[in-house]
């Protein structure tokens, strides 16, 4: 098992995935966001922010007051907008670091509920806690952070762990 895993772990094939699926769906979604048109025509910066603001609503961010009307789906649909071209990089990013190592080492079904679950509970607490509307996939990236480093302390007594970097800060962080 420890072999199996660790060829797992080093292999880099062409097949998707679920943290691939992901990452493009993240990219898709603020391509197609970003492409809309916008009515309004006061300054430049004005229409970019204002434009892309009101898509953001449109599409699904997390504002309290619609959720609380019923719009349940907007606990879900935030952790696949993001605010700009910063806000998707680095969240594709850690995505892309960090996914492959959460698929891997506790399959991509669970991989799949705990990026949903950790999206849905993020949404939840800036529900709870925030007026503020929000996006973004911070939620669901902690999420992952979460399953790695309850992965890293059940498995601590092993010392068994992938030649990988991040893994081994998760590693770090339970001893």
């Amino acid at each position: 098992q420890r072999s199996h895993l660790r060829s797992q772990l080093d292999e880099s094939g062409p097949y998707l995935c679920p943290h691939h699926d992901l990452t493009y769906t993240q990219i898709l979604v603020f391509v197609f966001v970003g492409s809309r048109p916008s009515r309004r025509s006061l300054d430049l910066m004005i229409l970019l922010v204002g434009a892309l603001q009101d898509l953001l609503f449109a599409y699904g961010a997390k504002i309290n007051e619609f959720i609380a009307a019923g719009q349940w789906w907007r606990l879900v649909t935030p952790a696949f907008l993001h605010g700009d071209l910063f806000h998707l990089g680095f969240n594709t990013m850690f995505l892309s670091q960090l996914g492959p190592i959460v698929e891997q080492t506790s399959g991509q079904n669970r991989y799949l509920a705990v990026y949903l679950i950790g999206a849905v509970a993020g949404t939840l607490t800036s529900f709870l806690f925030s007026p503020n509307p929000a996006v973004g996939a911070s939620g669901a990236l902690f999420g992952l952070c979460g399953a790695l480093w309850v992965y890293c302390e059940r498995h601590k007594d092993r010392g068994v762990f992938p030649n990988s970097r991040i893994l081994h800060y998760f590693q770090e962080s339970v001893q």
